[in-house]
């Protein structure tokens, strides 16, 4: 992630870094009460520039990527200059991992519906469709999505198509 500094900042950096001798760090020349640096640790206190991520934070950046469809982890990573691992360790540190699962499922799932029954099936693929209704093929399965045609007593829809037409449905509740 992006991170810009005031020009303050810099100006008190470059001070500091004025005390540098050849072959010795300025670390080792300023005193701890020294002006600059008291300015520099304030600075990074307030502005929280180690801790880039609060939940807050993330939950916005990642309700964002949502809204604009990016819903894979590799997705939202690309999108906040992150590594996969970075951006899944941070789903997993602050909780958020299941709300990008269940945007990621709302994507990608199927809801089946069955003529004998009024309770819609939610599958995360076709492959786990296949497993729920064995008497469908890959192909039939495929062919049946969007199409308004019932085979063997069942309707298959998108889950954001079923969720537009049906806004009771909860994905968190079947997923």
């Amino acid at each position: 992630m992006k991170q810009t500094y005031s020009d303050e900042f810099y100006n008190h950096l470059y001070r500091l870094e004025s005390y540098n001798k050849i072959g010795e760090s300025w670390s080792r020349k300023a005193d701890k009460n020294n002006p600059d640096l008291i300015w520099i640790r304030n600075y990074i206190k307030e502005n929280n520039l180690f801790d880039e991520y609060s939940h807050d934070r993330l939950e916005r950046m990642l309700n964002n990527c949502i809204s604009r469809g990016l819903v894979t982890i590799k997705e939202i990573a690309d999108d906040l200059e992150l590594s996969v691992r970075k951006m899944h360790n941070l789903l997993v540190k602050y909780d958020l991992l299941r709300k990008q699962r269940l945007a990621y499922y709302a994507k990608v799932g199927y809801v089946i519906t069955d003529k004998n029954n009024d309770n819609p099936v939610f599958v995360k693929s076709i492959s786990h469709g296949l497993r729920v209704a064995p008497e469908l093929s890959r192909r039939s399965f495929v062919n049946l999505e969007g199409h308004r045609v019932m085979r063997n007593g069942r309707h298959l829809y998108k889950t954001d198509v079923w969720k537009k037409q049906h806004p009771e449905f909860n994905l968190e509740e079947v997923a």
